[in-house]
C-alpha cells in the first residue's frame, strides 16, 4: 500500500512537473506494479507479487541504449504451533542488478530492448524451534553472482509514464552455508558449506514496471 501511495504521487507530481516539456526525459524509475494487474501476464504471480522491485535507467543522448541499476527486497515471517512445539521460519532475500540495454522502436507506442545485467545476491533463511526441552535453530545463507542475457517490451502510455516487462536466461554460481545450533545438544552444532553450484535457467516475465521518466 505505500508503494502504491508513493507511486500516485511520483506519477502526478511528474506529469504536472513535465506537461510542457518537449525533451525526451534522459532518466527513469521502474516500481514492481504487479498487484495492480491481478495476475495479467505473470508466470508466477504468487512468488513476486509482494517483493519490493525497483529499476533504474539512465538513457544515452541518442535514446538508443540506457545503463541500468535495479535493486530487489523480500522477506516473510511464519510461525507454526503442535503439539511438539512452536516453529518460527523467517527469509529475508535482497538482489542487486547492474547492466546495460539496447533499445528499439518497433512501433508508435512500443519499444524492445535487450542487453545483459551482472547480478549479486543474498538470501538467509532461520527456522528456529522451541519447546519445553530445547530451542534449536538452523540457518540458510546463499551467496549469487551472475550474469543474465535479458530481453524486454515497454508499452508508451505517455512521455512519462510507461509500462515493461521482461525476460532473462540467468548463468548463476551459488555457495550455501548451514549453521545448526542446539542448546541442549550442543554436540550437534555445527557449521556446513554443502553446496557450490553453477546453474542456468531461462527466467519468464515476474514483474510488471511502471515506469516514471524524468
Amino acid at each position: 500500500m505505500k508503494q502504491l501511495m508513493l507511486l500516485t504521487i511520483v506519477l502526478a507530481y511528474t506529469t504536472i512537473t513535465y506537461a510542457q516539456n518537449n525533451e525526451l526525459p534522459r532518466h527513469e524509475i521502474g516500481f514492481n506494479a504487479t498487484p495492480l494487474f491481478s495476475n495479467i501476464f505473470i508466470s508466477n504471480p504468487d512468488d513476486n507479487t509482494d517483493q519490493f522491485a525497483v529499476l533504474y535507467k539512465k538513457h544515452d543522448l541518442a535514446g538508443t541504449g540506457a545503463f541500468r541499476l535495479g535493486l530487489g527486497i523480500s522477506a516473510s515471517n511464519t510461525k507454526q504451533e503442535n503439539f511438539n512445539g512452536e516453529s518460527t521460519s523467517t527469509n529475508l532475500s535482497g538482489q542487486l542488478t547492474v547492466g546495460y540495454e539496447f533499445r528499439k522502436s518497433i512501433h508508435e507506442k512500443w519499444i524492445m530492448f535487450y542487453g545483459l545485467d551482472t547480478k549479486l545476491g543474498y538470501t538467509n533463511q532461520n527456522v528456529q524451534f522451541n519447546n519445553n526441552f530445547d530451542e534449536f535453530n538452523t540457518t540458510l545463507n546463499i551467496l549469487d553472482v551472475g550474469i543474465a542475457p535479458l530481453f524486454g517490451i515497454e508499452f508508451q502510455i505517455n512521455k512519462h509514464i510507461r509500462l515493461a516487462t521482461e525476460l532473462s536466461f540467468l548463468i548463476n554460481y551459488s555457495r550455501e552455508k548451514i549453521t545448526d545450533n542446539s542448546n541442549v545438544f550442543t554436540q550437534f552444532n555445527e557449521t556446513q558449506f554443502p553446496n557450490k553450484e553453477f546453474t542456468a535457467q531461462l527466467d519468464s516475465p515476474a514483474f510488471i514496471y511502471m515506469i516514471v521518466r524524468f
